[in-house]
């Protein structure tokens, strides 16, 4: 998936970049493209900037659709799988809903500290950070 954005900051070979997508064919068609943009007005991320892009240049960034893909599985999907077999778990093992429900709860909050975990060590890595692919337009010297 690429996207367009300007560049608002830049710390070694990480960018900041504000990203303002006029809502394209890619986006009416996700679902959840209201998670992305609520405000209407973009958001702001980080790219890892490989080519050298300065603050003010307008950019092309690439995420892959996959790794996105992956991402909402593991935020939105297993959280819901955790919390469903944690409450078939403990309703087994004590035979009340409520115990059930409560390991329900534990289990999923543990899944999330797992995945803080892991999504600090990818993010260290640059596994899951978008990559600048271009600069599209350079910004003006002064």
């Amino acid at each position: 998936m690429r996207e367009k954005g300007k560049v608002v900051s830049t710390n070694g070979n990480l960018a900041k970049l504000f990203i303002k997508i006029e809502s394209g064919e890619k986006c009416k068609s996700c679902p959840l493209n209201k998670l992305c943009y609520v405000s209407g007005q973009g958001r702001e991320l980080k790219a890892i900037n490989d080519i050298g892009a300065n603050i003010g240049d307008e950019v092309e960034i690439d995420t892959s659709i996959k790794r996105v893909n992956w991402l909402i599985f593991f935020l939105f999907i297993m959280p819901i799988i955790m919390l469903l077999s944690g409450t078939i778990l403990g309703k087994k093992l004590m035979g009340t809903d409520s115990f059930g429900i409560f390991l329900g709860f534990i289990i999923m909050g543990i899944y999330f500290v797992i995945l803080s975990l892991i999504d600090r060590y990818l993010t260290l890595k640059g596994r899951i950070i978008p990559r600048i692919t271009e600069v599209i337009t350079k910004a003006k010297e002064d």
